[in-house]
């Protein structure tokens, strides 16, 4: 199957560099086209300790969140949610998967910060929040155009949009993808740079059950929802095994790995290789 890619990738040399130097593709994870898969909604929570205190920085750096209204869409089972109160804000999440609110409340009994919810349909009126935050979800919702109205109609005028999602440039499709014709969960790390094919290209051989986006995608998505863009940047993994699937040598080193991935998140051009996106905008 790796002989496959490798083939489709040299028979698709000029779709492939125009795709990276941002001429048009025929499609693209991070939109609806012929070439998208059905979008499922699911994945794994991105709260492992180190993971949550790094976004959560991020998030208070920019802003104070002392005092005001956060909303986290797609929240899991809420451990953000849990952190920014601890950070004094007034925080609440919405949650599609039954299980990740169990676990929650399961927690912290009684409790209904974190309740079921619909990222696409989001049951709070115009201009509620200071804060929205989607911390990798958007690539999970089936409408994510729709997603990023709601956002953008229940976040207050001058309040923050803060989305994290997967970076195409990153190498790696951290999500994994099926086979065509057995439909076999493969893991993302063996096949490296899968996500760089058009997915005209890399189609033929497999299926994608979530989106990637390409940063140009994402900032289109935005200001289309109504956004104004603030910052782009890129965020490096904390070799956690949060998608599943690390090798011992990475387990081993994770350490070190984490060392190395905090230098080149600062060095200019190499940073935006990382695993994921963060896009910071006001309405």
């Amino acid at each position: 199957m790796y002989f496959n890619f490798l083939s489709l990738l040299i028979r698709n040399i000029p779709t492939y560099c125009a795709t990276l130097y941002g001429l048009p593709e025929s499609s693209g994870i991070g939109h609806r086209g012929k070439h998208l898969d059905k979008v499922e909604i699911g994945g794994s929570d991105t709260t492992a300790p180190i993971n949550l205190t790094k976004r959560l920085g991020l998030i208070t750096a920019t802003r104070d969140v002392a005092g005001l209204r956060v909303l986290d869409i797609g929240c899991g089972a809420g451990k953000l949610v849990h952190a920014l109160c601890r950070a004094g804000a007034k925080a609440q999440g919405i949650e599609y998967q039954a299980d990740k609110i169990a676990e929650w409340q399961s927690q912290f009994p009684d409790d209904d910060r974190v309740v079921w919810g619909d990222a696409e349909q989001l049951d709070f009126g115009d201009e509620t929040f200071d804060i929205v935050i989607m911390n990798e979800v958007l690539e999970h919702v089936p409408d994510d155009v729709q997603a990023l109205r709601e956002a953008f109609r229940v976040l207050k005028r001058g309040g923050l949009f803060f989305n994290f999602t997967p970076n195409r440039f990153y190498p790696i499709e951290t999500h994994g993808f099926l086979a065509k014709g057995t439909g076999e969960h493969l893991s993302g790390l063996k096949f490296p740079f899968l996500p760089w094919l058009p997915l005209a290209v890399s189609r033929r051989c497999v299926s994608f059950w979530c989106r990637n986006y390409w940063p140009s995608d994402l900032r289109r998505l935005t200001r289309n929802a109504g956004f104004t863009i603030l910052r782009h940047g890129f965020v490096w993994q904390t070799f956690e095994n949060i998608s599943g699937g690390k090798s011992r040598l990475v387990h081993k080193f994770a350490g070190q790995a984490r060392m190395l991935a905090n230098v080149l998140e600062r060095t200019p051009l190499l940073r935006s290789f990382g695993v994921s996106q963060l896009l910071i905008s006001s309405k």
